[in-house]
Formats: structure tokens, C-alpha cells, sequence
């Protein structure tokens, strides 16, 4: 059933994009039947909130030569049925390729069950955090450019501080009514509680603007990848990073199958927001 579901997908996809979807596949080809580099750990777990720098990491491993589990042709992915969106169950990972470079990013919230299966699972795990506010501005620009998203209609219209706080505190239905500034404090709170019992690497955002090479270097070294070179990793990252940020989200949406908002006609409200003063922060 996982197969026939999968290739039921990217067959919709190749009739819809068929350029991409070649581009895709040929991609992922090249980085599993070309690659003669043979690493330690073939899977990663990339955990973050959403705007958190996640994008980033998956696109420091795919410069790598990893492979992402969610959005490849060769890659079976399939997200079970759960009460919460950002819950994990065994069967997601029962498809990881023990031979081939895989990474999969996830919102994963903490939870006992969630924890079980990571623990039970053991793969490499990299988190990645941000400061909230930052979080929070990055989301808000996200729910402006996507009309699908829950919130957009109710703050599209409103002025910008206004509209900002609303997209803080509007009841979130899919998770007890939470306001995502709360939801997210505790999704930040609960996994670092979490920290000192797994074998894993944390990444904060702020320290990519810091310093790009040392972040680099950190998840380099935490896969114990010593034959390719962060300056190499850098440019490839990079390079990626202006693709995205050069389209709109609908452009992304078509090109690469992923939501990803990082256009720069956002920056003015960024630069606003993050001159005021919230008491969500306080």
C-alpha cells in the first residue's frame, strides 16, 4: 500500500510538472549512484519549529549529498494518520534506506510517545532553534504569502502590529486551542529539557549569521565527515538559498514541492516588527 500510495504521487506530480519532476529524479540519481563517498551515518533527523533555520540544515546535508526522505522519487515517505500534525509514529520509519544518504525534517513535537520512538529508532538528530520573536516575525511573513494557511484571511487586512499579534494569539484548534506563541514557547522548552539523555547536535540560527563556516563545521563534525570541505559546503548552500528567495511561494510550491517563504520584499516588515516591543516576550 506505502508503494502504490507513493508512486501514485509522483506520477500526479510528473503530469503536473514534469520539467521538475526530471530535475528532481535526476538529482537524487546523481546523489545516490555517483556519490562514491561512503559516510558513517546514512540517516539524519532534522527536528525544528517551522522558520526555526531547518530549511537551512536540510540544505547544508543536501550539499552534503544527503537525500530528502520527504520530497524524493526514490525516497518512501508516508505520514500516518495522528490527532496532532507534529506527532511521529514507528511506521514512518520503517522505509529509511539503510545504504543511501537519507535526511528527514520534521516538526516533531515533544511528547513521551514521540521521545520512545526517536529513542527507539537512534538516528543522528540535529535540532534547530531560534530565538521566539525571530520565529514568530518569520511565520507571520509565511502566513501573508500563503492563502491556504489558517490564519491568512483573518490578518491579510489588518495593519501590520495588529495583524502581527493576532497571527501570536488566535487559537490554535489543532492543538488545544494554544496560542502559537504559547505553542511554540513549550515546543522549545520541552525538548530542551530533553537534551542531556540524546546523543544529538544543537544549532541555533543566530549562529549561521555569526559565523557560516564554524555552523557548517559543526554538523560536519557531528557526522564525522572529515573529506569535504565547509567552504565547499558554503557555496553549494548558498547558492541554493538564492534559488528560493529569488521566487515567490507559489514558485516554490511548483519547483521544488516545498513551502518555503524566503523572499526578500518581507525584510521592510521584518525590520519593523523587530524594532517593537511585545508583551508575548516579556
Amino acid at each position: 500500500m506505502y508503494y502504490l500510495i507513493h508512486f501514485g504521487r509522483w506520477f500526479l506530480r510528473l503530469l503536473k510538472f514534469p520539467k521538475d519532476f526530471f530535475e528532481i529524479l535526476l538529482k537524487d540519481l546523481k546523489r545516490d549512484y555517483t556519490n562514491k563517498k561512503k559516510y558513517k551515518y546514512n540517516f539524519v533527523f532534522i527536528i525544528g519549529l517551522p522558520k526555526s533555520g531547518t530549511t537551512l540544515i536540510e540544505n547544508i546535508l543536501s550539499a552534503i549529498g544527503y537525500v530528502d526522505m520527504k520530497f524524493s522519487p526514490l525516497r518512501i515517505y508516508q505520514s500516518d494518520k495522528k490527532n496532532h500534525p507534529h506527532d511521529i509514529s514507528q511506521n514512518l520509519f520503517k522505509h529509511i534506506p539503510k545504504k543511501k544518504l537519507t535526511y528527514l525534517k520534521l516538526h516533531t513535537r515533544y511528547n513521551e510517545n514521540n521521545f520512545k520512538i526517536i529513542k527507539k529508532v537512534n538516528p543522528k538528530i540535529i535540532f534547530s532553534f531560534r530565538n521566539l520573536k525571530d520565529v514568530m516575525i518569520s511565520r507571520y511573513c509565511h502566513i501573508l504569502s500563503d492563502k491556504s494557511h489558517r490564519q491568512h484571511k483573518a490578518i491579510k487586512d489588518l495593519d501590520l502590529i495588529s495583524s502581527f499579534q493576532k497571527s501570536l494569539t488566535s487559537p490554535n484548534e489543532l492543538n488545544n486551542n494554544m496560542r502559537p506563541v504559547d505553542e511554540f514557547s513549550s515546543w522549545i522548552k520541552n525538548w530542551k529539557k530533553k537534551q542531556s539523555s540524546m546523543n544529538n547536535l544543537n544549532l541555533n540560527y543566530e549562529e549561521y549569521k555569526k559565523n557560516k563556516i564554524e555552523y557548517i563545521s559543526k554538523i560536519l563534525n557531528y557526522l564525522e565527515i572529515k573529506d569535504i570541505s565547509p567552504k565547499y559546503v558554503l557555496k553549494k548552500t548558498e547558492l541554493q538559498y538564492k534559488k528560493f528567495s529569488k521566487n515567490s511561494l507559489e514558485d516554490n510550491l511548483k519547483k521544488y514541492l516545498k513551502p518555503q517563504t524566503l523572499n526578500t520584499k518581507f525584510d521592510f516588515i521584518k525590520k519593523t516588527l523587530s524594532k517593537e516591543k511585545f508583551k508575548d516576550f516579556n
